[in-house]
């Protein structure tokens, strides 16, 4: 992740541990589950047959919609950054690839 804007007056355009404080719950949500469409009435019927974590998204779980899925949800937690112009998000399936997307905040 990276994000992009005019330094406060402290010099940092936004302290790590702020943005750590959004990212990490967002996270762990995800963390060591097993992410699910809504739609996906076959996968579904499993899981719920199983101890699996499971998480239920309204999208395709493919790396380009987990990206804006979190940058919905950053964006929606940096909205009192008003010296932010843009977010930046990864999303990797590999080492050698990824999916990418830059939200502007501005």
């Amino acid at each position: 992740m990276e994000i992009e804007g005019t330094p406060m007056e402290n010099g940092m355009v936004m302290d790590y541990t702020d943005l750590k404080l959004i990212v990490e719950p967002l996270v762990k949500e995800l963390d060591h589950g097993f992410l699910c469409s809504q739609d996906d009435q076959v996968m579904k019927s499993f899981l719920a047959n199983t101890s699996f974590k499971a998480v239920y998204v309204n999208f395709f779980t493919t790396a380009e919609n987990i990206a804006v899925y979190f940058g919905n949800k950053i964006k929606e937690k940096l909205k009192s950054y008003t010296n932010l112009s843009s977010l930046k998000i990864r999303i990797c399936e590999t080492r050698s690839t990824y999916a990418e997307i830059t939200v502007p905040l501005a």
